[in-house]
């Protein structure tokens, strides 16, 4: 009879380690998971995230901006020169001073006409930008021979593989020019890439075929390269 329980109580002791040699082996196999979750992929470089200048149309000789002309280039396709007042205030463009910026910008010179591609990380929900364009469908900036007036009117978006995306063409008109911007615009996560045409002054329709595949060639690499 002792030997009986004797028996009994090895093997329930035996069980009862396996049991939790078992439930052990489950929380280290389930406590490795959560570690693997958290690494995040490394940011890429914004600079490889934009479209080269040998995918411009071959009527727009292309080049990489500086950081000077970079500025100089968001200030033409916003219609607002640096320090500018706008009125109304509400509809002065944002100024993306934390973002990290590139460009490309090509040239025609038999039209005197511009394409500029430009890509922003990190940027804010695109929807904020659009929220205020649509808001904004005319506004004036500066006062006596500098001023002007910017007219918004904002497009259909394109057809492309981002997280929102939208058009907008601009006319900017002084007393001796008029000016027309058209911008597509697209984020994906929290980048951002946009093309634009420009001309000034302006005497053409824009050219909305090149844009247009400029545009797409442009957010393809963002989606597959970002």
């Amino acid at each position: 009879m002792g030997d009986r329980l004797s028996r009994c109580l090895r093997g329930c002791a035996l069980l009862m380690a396996a049991s939790a040699l078992a439930a052990c082996s489950r929380v280290v196999v389930g406590a490795s998971q959560p570690v693997a979750a958290v690494e995040e992929k490394a940011s890429v470089p914004v600079a490889q995230l934009l479209i080269e200048p040998n995918r411009f149309p071959p009527q727009y000789t292309a080049a990489k901006l500086d950081d000077g002309a970079l500025d100089r280039a968001l200030q033409d396709i916003d219609g607002v020169p640096r320090g500018e007042v706008v009125t109304p205030p509400t509809c002065t463009p944002p100024v993306m001073w934390h973002s990290e910026a590139v460009g490309v910008e090509g040239v025609d010179s038999a039209t005197a006409s511009r394409l500029i591609v430009v890509v922003m990380r990190p940027v804010p929900p695109l929807s904020s930008r659009l929220e205020q364009l649509r808001a904004c469908p005319s506004f004036d900036v500066g006062a006596g021979e500098q001023a002007s007036t910017v007219v918004v009117t904002v497009l259909p978006a394109p057809p492309v593989d981002a997280d929102d995306v939208y058009a907008v063409e601009q006319t900017v008109t002084t007393a001796e020019s008029e000016r027309t911007v058209m911008t597509f615009t697209a984020q994906v996560g929290d980048a951002r890439v946009s093309a634009s045409w420009l001309q000034d002054p302006a005497v053409d329709q824009a050219d909305t075929s090149s844009l247009d595949a400029l545009f797409r060639d442009a957010v393809v690499k963002l989606r597959r390269d970002g």
